[in-house]
């Protein structure tokens, strides 16, 4: 039987949002050219977001359309070496992350990566842990350069998409999934396994339960999917 282990990214196994963090470090590397216009846009996408006069899917997307906006006119090639050095320097991947891959991997698991992030960040985060696959939000390129537009937006209603198709195809596989999100419930519930990390909200912990999805946090997550892992499959 083939294992599958799928994971959200932002506060699931990254600690922030990989896409604000990518632009934040190209800011503060100087690799950027206007780096007051990005601070600007950041603090604007939030304001908007936390007053109520945007909701958090067209907050996602401005996110991801001001990655888009800042990596114009900027080569594929270039982009590759800073993504790189974001992971290296930047890399703010939870401690236990790494282990559990690790664990997975040597477990015979295929990891796949789902995340509403650019793709720059995710492609990134996937290099630095080797997985087998990754989903992201795409930036449009044209003959290697980064047009400013965004490819594919791979929001909530694209990501329930995307998981349906993807696990209609791996109906006899074992599947275990990661979030921390109300977003990631349709992910997580199509699961054999499902761990959720560190919820905040009361109705995320009572919707948990209620589908008999294990709740972990850093301390015990890697011991809990070993755990699981080795009496319930």
């Amino acid at each position: 039987m083939h294992k599958y282990a799928f994971f959200d990214i932002d506060n699931t196994i990254f600690d922030g949002y990989c896409t604000s963090d990518f632009y934040f470090f190209l800011a503060k590397r100087g690799f950027v050219k206007n780096t007051d216009f990005v601070y600007r846009r950041d603090k604007e996408i939030g304001k908007d977001y936390h007053s109520g006069k945007i909701d958090y899917a067209e907050a996602s997307r401005q996110v991801v359309q001001l990655i888009a906006d800042i990596l114009k006119g900027f080569s594929k090639k270039k982009v590759k070496i800073w993504k790189e050095e974001f992971i290296k320097d930047h890399n703010k991947l939870f401690d236990w992350v790494k282990p559990l891959f690790d664990f997975l991997e040597s477990d015979d698991f295929f990891i796949y990566l789902i995340s509403a992030a650019a793709s720059p960040p995710v492609e990134a985060i996937s290099d630095f842990l080797k997985t087998d696959k990754f989903y992201a939000s795409n930036l449009m390129t044209k003959d290697d350069i980064y047009t400013g537009k965004i490819d594919f937006l791979l929001n909530y209603e694209e990501k329930t998409k995307l998981i349906h198709r993807i696990t209609s195809h791996l109906e006899h596989s074992f599947k275990i999934g990661f979030g921390d999100s109300l977003g990631d419930v349709d992910m997580l519930k199509h699961m054999n396994k499902a761990f959720l990390y560190q919820p905040i909200k009361k109705e995320l912990i009572t919707l948990a339960k209620e589908e008999e999805m294990y709740i972990v946090d850093k301390n015990n997550i890697l011991a809990t999917v070993k755990r699981n892992l080795k009496f319930n499959r």
